[in-house]
């Protein structure tokens, strides 16, 4: 399921907001079943809108939550302005509603902000 680009907004003070880190990736994911892949993947901004393959991509699992008691079926998703993810999970059957169908706020919990390449460079001595 086609999903959106996240775009940090750092004069925002949200507590929700996502981390600069996801800034331009955007995010995609499988509508049926869990255990499907459901990624943030950046593209080459020279080759956005002709075509152009990814070029990097990361997992979604750890921070979006699956399973049983999770979203089971992606059916759409969305940045609020105030930089905080919804998703909308259709539930556990077809052209149905039920119990598991709902509106989830993913509310982003990792760790220290990723560091920069050249932060972890090694000097030459």
């Amino acid at each position: 399921m086609n999903g959106p680009v996240y775009r940090y907004d750092a004069t925002s003070d949200s507590t929700t907001k996502w981390p600069q880190y996801w800034d331009g990736k955007w995010f995609v994911g499988d509508f049926y079943d869990g255990d499907q892949p459901r990624h943030a993947v950046l593209t080459d901004p020279k080759t956005v809108g002709k075509g152009g393959l990814p070029v990097h991509a990361e997992s979604l699992k750890k921070i979006i939550p699956v399973g049983a008691d999770g979203i089971r079926n992606l059916m759409d998703w969305k940045f609020a302005p105030d930089g905080s993810l919804y998703v909308l999970d259709y539930g556990r059957g077809f052209f149905t509603s039920d119990s598991k169908s709902a509106l989830w706020h993913i509310t982003y919990t990792g760790g220290e902000p990723t560091p920069l390449a050249r932060d972890l460079a090694r000097k030459a001595e």
